[in-house]
């Protein structure tokens, strides 16, 4: 189900020499992080700390449920994505690319990171969502990369219900209080 646009991009990165591989390191991190600082710049927003990244990394890295993919050309990093997986399902957990990547090369990350987690088992690629923040353009631009890969989108509530006022009002707080 992969719109054509997406399939000649995968295609033009292959040709193109971009290959896939894991880095599921310390280092694997520290280099994530890094590309991250490059893509929430474009967006003029706060990159993802190392501490951040390091904390759930060193959480989880001998559960072998936190992965790290990169694609790169020529020795050069064009594109990464962070994973939590489980022996069902994996979510694209966060996602970077360096400025002016090589075409296809996220394409080509996420269609090979599929391949692998499908022939380990893994049922379910959760992309982590789209976007329905009309007005962002970026938001857009992300949401439509993810939705070309073919998926099923789902929708969901992901606020906050509040059943009783008062309530919720004490316990935000205590929760300020007690630092829980």
């Amino acid at each position: 189900k992969i719109h054509p646009k997406h399939r000649n991009s995968i295609r033009r990165a292959e040709k193109g020499g971009v290959n896939i591989f894991e880095d599921t390191s310390e280092d694997g991190i520290i280099k994530f992080q890094k590309m991250s600082e490059i893509t929430y710049g474009r967006s003029n927003k706060q990159p993802l700390s190392l501490n951040y990244l390091l904390k759930y990394y060193n959480s989880l890295k001998n559960t072998k449920r936190i992965r790290i993919f990169f694609a790169e050309k020529d020795s050069v990093l064009q594109a990464g994505a962070v994973f939590l997986t489980s022996d069902y399902m994996s979510i694209y957990w966060h996602g970077a690319s360096i400025n002016s990547p090589f075409p296809g090369a996220s394409n080509l990350l996420n269609w090979k990171v599929m391949n692998i987690f499908k022939n380990e088992g893994v049922k379910l690629y959760d992309f982590g969502g789209v976007s329905l923040e009309l007005e962002n353009k970026k938001a857009q631009s992300i949401s439509f990369f993810k939705e070309r890969f073919g998926g099923e989108i789902r929708y969901y509530y992901g606020g906050e219900l509040v059943l009783n006022n008062i309530k919720n009002i004490l316990y935000k707080f205590m929760k300020k209080v007690v630092k829980l």
